[in-house]
């Protein structure tokens, strides 16, 4: 486990700061070693959005990462400060521990889930479940855009 990054850990934080909200980040595999979805789902809420990954790399979320918060800063929005602390499980696509908390002006506190706890993060999981009532586990994303993507959330939504 990452020192200080625990369930325990979040739920500890989440208390100390009076933080009510987190986001839950995932990612959805299509074909293997093909496209991925990068998941994302507020837990005030349980309304979620995705990005098109080409892969399921560290390198690739941290990407798309910069993408998001650079949109977020030029409208001149902070990530930090609309997404404080982000909940995820240990898959080797959230190593890039750094890239993932840093933003422009600040940064989010990121946790883990336990090992083969995904019900520590059950909004994002069950709203999967949705996804993949479209997008059968084992399909392709390789055919599909952004704009595909969004839609599906919408149809999650």
């Amino acid at each position: 486990v990452k020192e200080g990054r625990s369930y325990e850990d979040f739920q500890r934080f989440l208390t100390k700061e009076g933080i009510s909200y987190w986001l839950e980040m995932d990612t959805v595999t299509g074909r293997i070693g093909g496209k991925v979805l990068l998941t994302f789902n507020l837990s005030f809420c349980n309304f979620i959005f995705a990005r098109l990954l080409d892969n399921k790399t560290a390198n690739e979320v941290a990407k798309h990462l910069y993408i998001i918060k650079n949109d977020l800063h030029q409208k001149e929005m902070d990530f930090c400060e609309l997404f404080p602390v982000i909940l995820t499980d240990n898959g080797g696509e959230f190593a890039r521990v750094d890239d993932i908390e840093m933003d422009v002006r600040g940064e989010s506190k990121l946790f883990f889930c336990d090992p083969n706890r995904s019900d520590q993060k059950g909004r994002i999981e069950k709203n999967h479940t949705l996804i993949r009532d479209i997008l059968p586990k084992g399909s392709s994303f390789d055919n599909l855009t952004q704009e595909d993507i969004n839609l599906i959330c919408s149809h999650v939504n």
